[in-house]
């Protein structure tokens, strides 16, 4: 979404990062399995898809080299705020977000109820510009 100079968008995430490793000592390679907890509200960014998912548990399989040594880091993301500051609100940005969903569904309300206001101001210039 463009907006401009005078908007500002801020997004406030809590970010999680584990890294595990792994050591391979076996004369062959092996498959480790990493089990790591499911947090609600968290989704899965910069990390591969675990292989299976249950409530409470995500799990991948890593190969390990032998000898040798190998990891994965787990990356979680949890949304906690976002903030939106218009200082040029116009019909067009005002549609654009609501079109982008941008607001959250209590804010959208308020917001079409400005934008249909926005269009009788609109409406109402055209007609006075009319009869000028």
């Amino acid at each position: 979404m463009g907006l401009s100079v005078r908007d500002l968008i801020i997004d406030e995430d809590l970010i999680d990062d584990q890294h595990y490793a792994t050591t391979g000592t076996l004369a062959t390679p092996c498959i480790v399995a990493i089990e790591h907890p499911r947090y609600l509200d968290y989704e899965l960014i910069d990390t591969p898809p675990p292989i299976s998912v249950d409530d409470h548990l995500m799990c991948w399989r890593v190969g390990t080299p032998a000898p040798g040594r190998t990891g994965l880091t787990i990356c979680q993301r949890c949304w906690l705020s976002r903030r939106v500051h218009v200082s040029s609100l116009t019909g067009e940005v005002l549609q654009r977000l609501l079109g982008e969903r941008i607001v959250n569904d209590a804010t959208m309300q308020h917001l079409k109820g400005v934008l249909d206001l926005l269009r009788q101001i609109d409406e109402a210039q055209q007609t006075i510009a009319y009869y000028e």
